[in-house]
């Protein structure tokens, strides 16, 4: 008998978990699509900035981070792609967008004389201060950005915010990586301050 009764309360209490884990997994999932608010910290990148049309310069930028991780000895990061203006993305000529690629490195790389330089082209390190900024998670085709980053200004108003700085997109999941561009991850990120 006791048996039994250590057996049914062992199922309650296996089951009992089983149902917290989903529901805890489900809300999880929920708030990963909500914009908040963060403050990042100060890190050391290395920063390629090219002229031209993201569909096209994207490679560029790939290939001499690729150059860049192999003769730093960098471990595989993430690459972010930064207007200097939020207004950009709407206001100029994608064949005219400059654009800041970067990716953290550590504190102590220093040589960059194998990388490629050209007029369009120029690769350098930079040290990011802390920064205020406003996020979303974006999931899916390039083209549906734009509704993503409308969501995300409403919340910023919203907060309280107002944009004060660059737009950045932080690339996790793109076409290198994943064939289906409906599965592309992409993190939209404003510099913010608040309201006067």
């Amino acid at each position: 008998m006791r048996d039994i009764f250590n057996r049914t309360m062992g199922m309650i209490t296996l089951i009992g978990a089983v149902v917290f884990l989903a529901w805890y997994n489900h809300r999880a999932e929920l708030n990963r699509f909500q914009p908040y608010i963060t403050t990042s910290s100060p890190v050391k990148e290395l920063v390629t900035e090219i002229t031209g049309d993201p569909d096209i310069t994207f490679d560029s930028a790939l290939t001499i981070f690729h150059n860049a991780a192999r003769v730093l000895k960098l471990s595989p990061s993430y690459l972010t792609g930064r207007h200097l203006s939020w207004q950009q993305r709407t206001q100029v000529s994608r064949s005219q967008w400059v654009i800041h690629y970067r990716r953290p490195v550590p504190q102590t790389a220093i040589r960059l004389d194998k990388l490629q330089h050209s007029t369009r082209i120029k690769s350098y390190f930079s040290h990011r201060p802390a920064l205020t900024t406003a996020q979303i998670l974006h999931i899916g085709r390039y083209e549906t950005i734009p509704e993503s980053l409308e969501t995300l200004r409403d919340y910023i108003d919203r907060q309280g915010y107002q944009l004060s700085g660059f737009y950045e997109e932080v690339y996790l999941k793109f076409e290198q990586i994943e064939p289906d561009p409906a599965k592309y991850e992409t993190i939209l990120r404003y510099q913010i301050k608040k309201k006067q």
